[in-house]
């Protein structure tokens, strides 16, 4: 991965059963919540276009930005609460963790 020299890459893994932690979970809670509002749906073609058009105007580069931002406050809350809780950083070689390790 390039990065300036001013810049911190921290890589964490979070449980995938867990939606509070992945950011996609909040992009299809957006998107979700315009079909709803969108009302009747004629056939698949009609739901996709919706689909289209929401993701087009609802998901914007700010809307991303929160959702980041609180998927990595709560994977900050999460680890501190959870003391098996594993954060990478570019330092870290992937040959440091076997694979006999337990998460």
């Amino acid at each position: 991965m390039a990065t300036s020299p001013n810049t911190t890459v921290v890589v964490f893994f979070t449980p995938s059963y867990y939606c509070k932690l992945q950011p996609i979970e909040g992009v299809w809670a957006v998107v979700k919540g315009e079909i709803v509002k969108s009302g009747p749906h004629l056939n698949l073609l009609d739901i996709r276009n919706k689909l289209l058009k929401a993701f087009k105007e609802k998901i914007t580069s700010k809307v991303i930005v929160e959702l980041w931002k609180r998927a990595l406050t709560r994977a900050k809350e999460y680890k501190e609460s959870d003391n098996d809780v594993i954060l990478l950083d570019e330092k870290t070689d992937d040959d440091d963790l076997d694979d006999d390790d337990e998460f």
